[in-house]
């Protein structure tokens, strides 16, 4: 199971004291989605990953930070704090933030793209739909982005290309999904790891899945037989979990 400890959390940005859950361990469960997302026996630790000042709005990963410049503290006080409720802030908003600020410091589009996708990842845990695709679509972006100034290490290629024609399959745009797998498909094999995700974008061109090595997506509740377990979640109207 996923464990925590409550940590002290000095602000970087506004010398405030807030507490936060800090991941220590975790028991993965061995069942990965098509879009790379990692599962966990328990809480999901990306949920966890990045905690946010309730007093200002900066977001971070780490317990002990480096100082914030004075133009990143601007930016928090003109873009982030204003968007602060009072509200406990949902996994995905907390990664949105992470982004935002993390843009704002510097960071490169690759990384950037990472940091949406995992906020895409924790609005789909949460069912929050539209706020999905609107990550998802800032991933691309800033895949795409990478990607065309060549900021991708060699290593990385097949996986970043690949993600994003799963990106886009996620997004309902089927045309150009097969168009970025077909790339990842064409490139050259001189890493392991391009076998492996050749195969997978080889994959979700023919048969679609949300999760490595499950059954295809377009297997429906309808065509699956039915089992005591099925008729008693239906009967208490009970929902499965989206990948």
């Amino acid at each position: 199971m996923t464990k925590f400890r409550k940590t002290s959390i000095n602000c970087p940005c506004c010398g405030k004291k807030y507490f936060a859950e800090i991941m220590y361990s975790t028991i993965w469960s061995g069942k990965v989605s098509t879009d790379m997302l990692r599962f966990s026996m328990g809480k999901m630790p990306v949920d966890y990953l990045v905690h946010t000042c309730p007093a200002c709005g900066w977001s971070g990963q780490e317990e002990h930070h480096q100082p914030v410049s004075e133009s990143v503290r601007e930016f928090i006080k003109e873009q982030i704090t204003p968007r602060l409720t009072g509200e406990p802030l949902s996994p995905c908003r907390r990664w949105e933030f992470f982004s935002l600020i993390q843009e704002a410091s510097g960071a490169d589009d690759l990384e950037l793209g990472g940091a949406y996708l995992i906020a895409a990842q924790c609005a789909r845990l949460d069912e929050q739909f539209d706020q999905e695709q609107k990550y998802r679509r800032l991933s691309i972006d800033h895949y795409l982005r990478a990607l065309e100034e060549g900021k991708v290490p060699e290593d990385s290629l097949y996986q970043t290309t690949y993600l994003v024609g799963e990106l886009y399959r996620r997004v309902g745009d089927s045309w150009k999904s097969k168009e970025w797998f077909q790339k990842v498909l064409n490139m050259d094999l001189e890493h392991e790891r391009g076998i492996f995700f050749q195969d997978l974008a080889r994959g979700q061109m023919r048969e679609p899945r949300n999760i490595i090595g499950e059954e295809p997506e377009e297997v429906t509740r309808e065509n699956k037989p039915s089992t005591p377990l099925s008729r008693l979640a239906a009967c208490l109207g009970l929902r499965k979990r989206r990948y």
